[in-house]
């Protein structure tokens, strides 16, 4: 993100700067993350990727889950899939690819 402030309005923003940026905008990205979240609940088909990555210095897993209407990413330290209805919730019964 430095470089895109950088590279597209010759701005330099801190790391610390733009940890303050994310966390006033947190509240926003999480109504919007909330409703991407039901839509791949309602999907009939939701396909799934995962790609290793760092998390606080250990081995962790980037998914990304997508239908036609939402895409949703999230930071796993576990390789096991995620299937809608995992956190307790009521999904309808379509198809994980």
């Amino acid at each position: 993100m430095r470089f895109v402030f950088r590279d597209a309005f010759g701005l330099t923003v801190r790391e610390g700067a733009l940890m303050n940026m994310f966390i006033r905008s947190r509240d926003g990205f999480k109504v919007e993350a909330d409703k991407a979240r039901v839509m791949l609940r309602a999907a009939m088909v939701v396909a799934s990727d995962e790609t290793g990555v760092r998390i606080e210095g250990t081995n962790s897993y980037h998914w990304v889950f997508h239908c036609k209407d939402a895409v949703v990413h999230q930071p796993d330290h576990t390789r096991r899939p995620r299937r809608r209805g995992d956190d307790g919730r009521a999904c309808s019964g379509g198809v994980d690819i």
